[in-house]
């Protein structure tokens, strides 16, 4: 995928995905500045809700996304009772699938044929004393309701800096809310745990609070509509399909391909 984002702490990380997958396997070698692992490969299974032919119900999200010095594109999520698959559609060279019940992410890279896994870290760790994150509440002039929920605008502040912007619906597609967060606290852990490989230049408020300890926040207020940062990423929902039928196999992993991890003793394989 062009953005893959799932564990790369000097990129942006995305709210409900994931740090930029290395674009070949060496790189994904060095991750975290380790050796990745070869693992035991898991199985996603079926879907609970599968039908007889193998189909299964989804809400399918679409969503506009812009970077600096990157052609907008789209991407999708298709969210079943289960599974949460990230992808750019039938273009896309890759896809991120992450199983809400065994809460582990798997990162898909079709060119070097590799599967990054993620596993939770728990717990998250607090905000540090010397960190300030602040959530103001802005007017947000003639916005319409989005299935009936009134969006709200909120800016984001570390230790006095505005560092990030979000239009949030609280009460829209909570199920789905409550698995973004699930997603978006995996990663903020890694990260956690990945910190110190990060140079200190890097590490300013808005990193910190962005890539850090603020995304698992951020979601906290609701499912998020519009999103935006101080680098120029821009996230924006464009389409919700509810009831949607697709084929169970959309949720499957490769067989052949490589599995690897990203080291560090505290991660349960």
């Amino acid at each position: 995928m062009k953005v893959t984002k799932l564990i790369n702490l000097t990129i942006y990380s995305v709210i409900l995905m994931l740090s930029v997958v290395a674009c070949d396997q060496e790189a994904n070698r060095n991750i975290a500045g380790q050796q990745s692992t070869e693992v035991e490969k898991p199985d996603p299974g079926l879907p609970a809700n599968a039908n007889n032919d193998n189909q299964v119900s989804v809400t399918i999200l679409e969503f506009s996304e812009v970077e600096s010095g990157v052609d907008p594109y789209i991407t999708r999520m298709l969210v079943s009772s289960r599974y949460i698959r990230i992808d750019e559609g039938v273009e896309s060279d890759g896809y991120v699938l992450f199983d809400r019940l065994k809460k582990r992410i798997f990162s898909v890279v079709y060119e070097n044929e590799s599967i990054l896994v993620v596993d939770p870290i728990h717990p998250l760790q607090a905000v540090p004393d010397d960190l300030e994150i602040k959530a103001q509440l802005k007017e947000l002039d003639d916005a319409p309701t989005i299935a009936g929920v009134q969006p709200a605008y909120y800016q984001f502040h570390a230790n006095g800096t505005l560092c990030y912007h979000l239009v949030a619906a609280d009460g829209l597609l909570p199920e789905i809310t409550r698995a973004m967060q699930d997603y978006q606290s995996i990663l903020a852990a890694q990260q956690q745990e990945t910190l110190a490989l990060t140079p200190a230049e890097l590490q300013t408020p808005c990193f910190l609070a962005n890539y850090i300890y603020a995304p698992s926040i951020y979601i906290t207020k609701g499912f998020p509509i519009e999103q935006w940062d101080v680098s120029g990423y821009r996230r924006s929902l464009i389409s919700i399909k509810e009831g949607a039928s697709v084929s169970s196999s959309i949720f499957s992993l490769p067989d052949s391909y490589e599995y690897l991890r990203i080291g560090g003793g505290s991660i349960r394989l």
